[in-house]
């Protein structure tokens, strides 16, 4: 499912949808690995300042706003949520590990991390770190790895992953806790 058809369908379960252009601040049509390491820092204060135009929308609700990211979407909403508190959920389809990128005391929102087993661009050992990372800091976490699925999913498996997203988003950003898993 492209990136556009996941925010109309997230927009069309009730929720307001801003799509990010991060590409736009460096001027390039698709990230390359060299543009990647130079520009992410670039790409980081887009969604930051995404997240300031969001929470000052008068339909917007302050205290639910939530990432969902798709690939280097995903590493920069990864990056951003562990040093913003604004962002109360996140979405984490088919990223990498943004090494060096994530807070130093990060403390991530509730997580739902969406992977192919079969990616070949991000390999799925990245997932599994995501949610080792979220599991470290005691954060909710719901991880799901498609079996043959490649970095975009297909099939069963898209309608899948949008409707965990839809779930997640809903239960996540209607609740009044927040978001830590239970200890003791």
């Amino acid at each position: 499912m492209p990136c556009i058809a996941r925010a109309r369908a997230i927009a069309a379960a009730g929720f307001n949808v801003y799509f990010v252009h991060y590409l736009d601040r460096t001027g390039e049509m698709r990230a390359s690995l060299a543009s990647m390491f130079r520009n992410f820092p670039a790409w980081i204060n887009v969604v930051a300042d995404a997240l300031t135009f969001v929470e000052d929308r008068p339909e917007a609700h302050r205290d639910r706003i939530a990432i969902v990211g798709i690939s280097l979407g995903a590493a920069l909403g990864l990056a951003v949520a562990s040093s913003d508190r604004r962002v109360r959920a996140l979405v984490h389809y088919s990223g990498p590990v943004p090494h060096g990128a994530i807070a130093k005391d990060a403390l991530l929102p509730p997580l739902l991390v969406l992977h192919g087993a079969a990616d070949r661009i991000v390999p799925v050992a990245n997932a599994h770190a995501v949610e080792a990372l979220a599991r470290e800091q005691g954060v909710l976490v719901e991880a799901v790895i498609y079996p043959g699925q490649g970095h975009g999913f297909h099939g069963a498996a898209a309608e899948d992953a949008m409707q965990r997203t839809l779930a997640f988003l809903k239960h996540q950003l209607t609740r009044e806790e927040t978001g830590r898993a239970p200890t003791g």
